[in-house]
């Protein structure tokens, strides 16, 4: 206080020697009252500039307090006193991305030590945050160690230490760059928990499937495999054995673009939950009737023209699967020797004819998404309907809108089908509108639905958001219906229903 006393001794105010008339009139000053009045504008002026000056130090010194209370309070911070253990587990949950060429991926946790001492020394001392490894190359002709030189790799390596390593990888040629930082990753395969592999173009696809085979019996904790192939006129018969010893293996994705077509992957197919795979018929069957354990399942098909080589009677059940995607347009008889009987989520593309007696031996489906959907017989969709009692959300997107009228008739409830009434469980309803076709059949279905005392969400689903903004207008009139409805993009429904 004494201190802030000291700054605060300012001078008195000196007394004009100007007549009050000088100060309040235009009157002029006689040659007498000139010397006076110039000498008390010195004086001020001083006494300007000696405030100024004061003023000057205050501003200074109140800037210093406010800094010096900022930076005791940020002392005090409980943030200070959080356990490296907890901030640790914090860094695992971050996710943020960084652009390599055109791609957005995802940026490695150990980053995260850039921000301050602090935090680097616990990303020093936290090899789970050094477990991801994503090595993706923005482009064919960049060689891969110059984006991600060999020792970057290997220290990064070092520093997870025992963690289980989740590693992404981009090859294009099998260069012998590519091949080199394979090997590396591939001594390491004995940690992995993850690996996702991307092979670009045919000229790797064999040099890297060959050399994958060293880590056959290496992989006792390797829990997910992802195999891409992009670009691709791969044509493989030799089968892959390196995923024959795998016992902590679950998940497995082994995909490629037409008309490559995988050979044959010979895996504990018995242990395996969730499967997503690209390949002819006969071998999807013969994968399926291997893998019992199946909860989740994405099949694609690939030589759809060839004529199978099972027999028309045989069927397959699935007894613990829970999510099925599927596309009929490929092979629209293939439903016909699948059963899950405790199916819960379904995604199906395509013609809906196909679907319905599969429909019918699955009478748990809780969720059903049906795209690009359209039938030529007019008791399809009913019998849909009447075969899912516990259907909770349906996603329909039909390949034309008008194909939705028979659906919203056979939703619409009256007094003859109360006894039986569809969906009487629905919560949420999703479908593509391009703004055009009338909501007429729409609103009558959902009003109609009333009775069943069940709050029911509506999403009008849009491809964009531009498409999304050109219909808005038209969809306001609908706020003055006191309904649940809403503007979605097909996006924002899948993901209400989850991902896959």
């Amino acid at each position: 206080m004494s201190q802030l006393a000291s700054i605060m001794d300012l001078p008195v105010p000196l007394s004009s020697p100007c007549r009050p008339s000088l100060l309040t009139s235009n009157e002029a000053p006689s040659a007498a009252e000139l010397p006076p009045i110039r000498d008390f504008i010195a004086q001020e002026q001083s006494t300007l500039d000696a405030l100024n000056a004061h003023i000057e130090q205050l501003v200074s010194r109140r800037d210093a307090t406010v800094d010096s209370i900022r930076r005791h309070v940020a002392v005090l911070s409980p943030t200070r006193r959080i356990h490296a253990d907890v901030w640790c587990e914090i860094f695992s949950w971050v996710a943020f991305t960084r652009k390599v060429g055109d791609q957005e991926i995802p940026c490695p946790r150990w980053r995260l030590g850039h921000i301050c001492r602090s935090w680097r020394e616990i990303t020093l001392s936290s090899p789970l945050l050094w477990s991801t490894v994503d090595i993706v190359q923005p482009a064919w002709n960049v060689s891969v160690l110059d984006t991600y030189p060999m020792p970057m790799i290997q220290c990064q390596l070092l520093r997870a230490s025992s963690a289980p390593l989740d590693v992404s990888l981009d090859i294009w040629h099998a260069t012998e760059a590519e091949m080199a930082l394979l090997d590396v990753l591939i001594s390491h395969s004995h940690r992995w928990g993850t690996f996702n592999v991307c092979i670009r173009h045919v000229s790797g696809v064999r040099d890297v499937l060959l050399r994958l085979e060293n880590i056959r019996g290496r992989i006792p904790q390797l829990r997910t495999f992802d195999l891409s192939l992009k670009f691709s006129y791969y044509y493989g018969e030799e089968p892959c054995n390196f995923l024959s010893i795998a016992p902590a293996l679950r998940k497995v994705s082994l995909m490629d673009q037409r008309p490559s077509c995988l050979p044959r992957f010979n895996l504990p197919w018995a242990q395996i939950t969730h499967y997503r795979g690209a390949f002819k018929k006969d071998m999807q069957l013969d994968i399926l009737s291997a893998a019992g354990n199946l909860i989740e399942c994405d099949l694609s098909f690939r030589d759809t023209y060839s004529p199978p080589s099972y027999d028309v009677g045989t069927m397959v059940t699935l007894p613990h699967l829970r999510r099925l995607r599927f596309d009929v347009r490929e092979e629209a008889d293939f439903l016909n020797h699948l059963s899950a009987p405790l199916l819960q989520e379904a995604h199906i593309r395509g013609q809906l004819d196909p679907i319905l007696p599969f429909v019918q031996r699955s009478e748990t489906l809780t969720n059903l998404v049906i795209q690009d959907a359209y039938s030529n017989n007019p008791d399809t969709i009913p019998g849909i309907l009447q075969a899912s009692p516990n259907l909770e959300t349906l996603i329909y997107m039909p390949l034309k809108p008008e194909y939705s009228a028979p659906v919203w008739l056979a939703m619409t409830l009256s007094d003859s089908k109360l006894d039986l009434p569809v969906f009487p469980r629905l919560k949420f309803l999703g479908w593509t509108w391009d703004g055009k076709v009338a909501l007429e059949p729409l609103l009558r279905m959902i009003q109609s639905r009333t009775i069943l005392d069940a709050r029911l969400t509506v999403r009008l689903l849009v491809e964009t958001q531009v498409q999304r903004h050109e219909i808005e207008g038209k969809f306001r009139v609908l706020d003055t219906l006191g309904l649940d409805i809403d503007l979605a993009t097909v996006q924002e429904s899948l993901e209400f229903v989850g991902e896959w």
